[in-house]
């Protein structure tokens, strides 16, 4: 039970992402959002108390899995074959998942009206510079 609740968020904010990169913040709505996850629109409240909720949600789920592509780039035997493998998955992430790139953009916009979203960007922020230093 417990996973098929986790796999229903992972769709719903996967599906949140896809639309707000396509649609951005302003346009897109939680209807937007459930239809292309494929949920009521209910399961939406229930899992978030409201789109800001949701964005913030997707934010740093999207950030953690872009994060974690990104590490597996750092791999290496030398400092050419790092810098190689890491301009590969810079190149891969943007192919394979260019919503992201669009909903980082829509994120930051909406960080300049949501004090919330503004957070949630920052940490988010902080999190790659650190995933990075390490």
């Amino acid at each position: 039970m417990a996973r098929d609740r986790e796999e229903k968020i992972n769709g719903i904010l996967k599906a949140a992402v896809k639309v707000l990169a396509q649609k951005g913040y302003e346009q897109a709505t939680i209807a937007d959002i459930s239809q292309a996850a494929n949920v009521a629109r209910g399961a939406l409240h229930y899992y978030f108390g409201s789109k800001e909720d949701l964005v913030t949600k997707a934010l740093t789920n999207s950030t953690s899995n872009m994060i974690q592509s990104s590490l597996e780039g750092l791999k290496g035997e030398s400092a050419e074959e790092i810098v190689d493998n890491v301009i590969n998955v810079h190149k891969n992430n943007i192919s394979e998942n260019s919503d992201f790139y669009s909903f980082l953009y829509e994120m930051w916009c909406a960080s300049r009206r949501s004090k919330k979203i503004k957070k949630e960007f920052m940490s988010c922020q902080d999190k790659v510079i650190t995933a990075i230093k390490q």
